[in-house]
Formats: structure tokens, sequence, C-alpha cells
């Protein structure tokens, strides 16, 4: 049963005032208080959560929100520097897994870097707000560190929304061919890379930002097809998991569905596959 639009706002107060408390003074957030050490991927994560609320016409506290897009803002600016170089060949033994620790550790890193910088540029772009030298920055000299199409799909929409119309079609280009992890895997789960995610989550978020922000691509519904494939090793999904797969479904449907189960068959050239 569809809950009221009155009980909506009523939880969504209650998820603001939790928030405020974990705010940090200089408008980051921490894991579980304000206290907690500074997360960059959460901040983005939190700031496009009020920024969704307020789209949908929900009442946000305005100096919650522009201290979340201060934050982000200065986070960001300092973003180039704080990149790292991943390495250009990587050891692996003859199950195709990492050999050496310190290497996967140095691509873990070098992608986290690079995936927070990408989710704070989208969300700043969302507001106009995202430096376009700093998005070119990573754009032309770290997008090789991401390890997952989402981060790329993020900076391109990020690249878009500021007015980059070249970048972001490389951007979205290289995230349609970018795999997710550094490591074989068969469950869909894939290595841990700092932002709760997983190849399930990465996918379904990219596809829903996308058609969110109604970008085509030849090889958009290919993440539909890799999807429907990690359905078929496991059945239990992550909070993350869940949001993002909630959110594809709203904007392949357009919120059309009004069952907790809905059917689709998606057809591209030869092969299809039915949900």
């Amino acid at each position: 049963t569809p809950i009221p639009r009155e009980e909506r706002a009523k939880r969504l107060e209650g998820a603001f005032a939790r928030l405020a408390g974990m705010q940090q003074a200089r408008g980051g957030y921490g894991l579980w208080a304000a206290d907690n050490p500074y997360e960059a991927w959460l901040s983005a994560y939190v700031t496009g959560f009020l920024q969704d609320a307020r789209d949908a016409g929900f009442a946000v506290p305005e100096a919650q929100l522009a201290r979340s897009l201060d934050n982000l803002t200065e986070q960001f600016q300092r973003s180039p520097g704080q990149q790292m170089t991943p390495p250009k060949e990587v050891r692996r033994n003859d199950k195709g897994y990492v050999a050496d620790y310190r290497e996967a550790e140095v691509l873990r890193l070098a992608h986290q870097r690079f995936a927070e910088a990408a989710h704070a540029g989208y969300i700043l772009a969302r507001e106009q707000k995202a430096p376009l030298a700093t998005l070119r920055t990573l754009h032309d000299k770290h997008r090789a560190s991401a390890l997952s199409p989402l981060p790329l799909v993020q900076l391109s929409l990020a690249l878009k929304l500021m007015g980059d119309q070249t970048r972001a079609q490389a951007a979205l280009d290289d995230a349609m061919a970018r795999p997710y992890g550094y490591q074989p895997d068969d469950a869909g789960w894939g290595p841990w890379l700092g932002d709760y995610g997983s190849r399930i989550r990465d996918r379904a978020m990219a596809y829903a930002l996308l058609l969110r922000h109604q970008v085509a691509h030849d090889k958009r519904e290919n993440l539909l097809f890799d999807l429907a494939d990690d359905f078929r090793q496991r059945s239990h999904y992550s909070t993350q998991e869940r949001l993002a797969l909630f959110l594809a479904v709203q904007a392949a449907t357009q919120g059309a569905g009004k069952d907790d189960r809905w059917k689709t068959t998606l057809t591209v050239g030869p092969k299809a596959d039915a949900w």
C-alpha cells in the first residue's frame, strides 16, 4: 500500500534531523555520528539524498543542504591533488587474482579516490557548481583509475551538465566498456572498493542515472543484461543494492508499477531477457 505523502514527509523530517546530528562542523558526515572520521563517499551520498528530497517537493533544511554542498565544493577542488596512479601492469596468479596485496590496495585506493571525486562532481553539477577545470582534470588524467562503470557515468553526467559534451561522451563510452573490480568474481559482489558498492549496485545505479538524465547510448541496455546475469548468481542483496535496483526499476518504468512484482522483456538485437 503506498504511503501517503504526509507520512512520507514526517519520515523525511525524522531523517533530516538524524542526519543533522551526523553532520560535522565543516558540512561533511561521519558514518555513525558527527565525531566519527569524515567519509567522502558518504558525504556525497547524503547530499544527493537531500537534493532528491528537495526535487521531489519536500521541505529540506536549507542550511543543512548548503553546508553539505559547501563541504563537497571544498573537497572537490582539492581532489585532483589527492588522486593516485594505479600500476600499469599488475601481477596475477593463474586464477586471475592480483598476486601482490600491496598492488591490490593501490588499485582499490586509486579507484576509491577517483570515485569519491566523480560522485562529488556529479552532485555539484546538479547545482551548476562543479568547477569545469577540475572535472576536466579528473577526466583527462585520472579516469583510468575507475574500477567500475558508475564513477565514469557520474563524471560523464557532471561534464554534460557543466557543458563539456565532448568529454562527457568519451567518459560515457569508457563507462560502457568498464568492468567492475580488479578480481574475477562469480557472485556479483566483487572486491571491497571502499563505498559499500558491488557489481549489482554500480550497474543498477549507473542505469538509473542515465535514464534520470535521459542519456542514450547504444550499450546502455547492456547494463540490464549484465544485471540479469548477476541475478542468476545469488538472491540476497545489500541495502545499497536494493536501493539502486529500486531506482533503476523506477527510472525504467517511470514509476508506473503498482504491484510488488513486475515483469518486462528487454530485447536488443537478437538477444532477449525476461525479468
